[in-house]
């Protein structure tokens, strides 16, 4: 049996502090499988490896799941992974940014705050090269002002939890600007349904959009290695 999906390391290192296995190498655990708690895991969605991604600088890789392999709805664990592509730390980084930027857009319309839409251009332009570190920083400072005011109003005492739920999972400025605009515009009633609705009927766009730019950061890397 064999299971294809996407597995991120953290600072050059797996999980048990072990070095990962390059490009074209294979990965071996010979304990017992345990989803979640041993074995090499990966997930057939890039959205799903990111969610279970611990804390450091992301590397993302390609992977593929032999041997003996178990698996749930989300993820798969085995006793082999063979890593079929990786992207460096830095085209991670980029890849992940452009992803942020990319559900924030999606619900620009929504922000009624100028410091949101702000913070959205000035990381296009960073992205860019256009805008400096301290122009970014500013602006993502103050996008943070604006959720902080737009959440907890919107929110109520009632619906705190969603809000704060909805914002510590964004990784960045940008996305926690996108889910206080989505919360500042419903009543303090729909909070919790808009959440849950959001995070259910986004994510295969959402999905589809990161392993668009992974994808592509891959064969970029492909066609560089090429000389191409």
């Amino acid at each position: 049996m064999e299971y294809e999906g996407w597995h991120f390391i953290a600072n050059n290192r797996l999980r048990d502090g072990s070095e990962p296995a390059p490009a074209g190498g294979v990965e071996h655990y010979s304990g017992k499988l345990a989803l979640c708690r041993s074995g090499l895991h990966a997930s057939a969605r890039a959205l799903n490896a990111l969610s279970y991604a611990p804390d450091g600088r992301l590397r993302v890789r390609r992977v593929r799941l032999t041997g003996e392999v178990a698996f749930d709805r989300d993820k798969g664990v085995a006793s082999e992974r063979h890593i079929l592509a990786e992207l460096s730390e830095d085209e991670t980084e980029r890849a992940l940014h452009e992803f942020m930027l990319w559900c924030a857009e999606q619900v620009r319309q929504l922000m009624v705050d100028e410091r949101s839409r702000h913070a959205l251009d000035v990381k296009r332009r960073w992205l860019d090269g256009e805008a400096t570190e301290e122009e970014l920083a500013a602006a993502m400072d103050a996008a943070w002002d604006a959720v902080g005011k737009a959440a907890w109003v919107a929110a109520g005492a009632a619906s705190m939890d969603a809000a704060r739920a909805a914002i510590e999972v964004s990784r960045d400025a940008t996305m926690a600007a996108a889910w206080a605009a989505i919360m500042a515009t419903a009543r303090v009633a729909d909070i919790n349904i808009i959440w849950d609705a959001t995070m259910d009927g986004v994510r295969d766009a959402q999905n589809a959009e990161l392993e668009r730019l992974l994808n592509e950061a891959i064969r970029a890397q492909s066609r560089q290695d090429k000389g191409v």
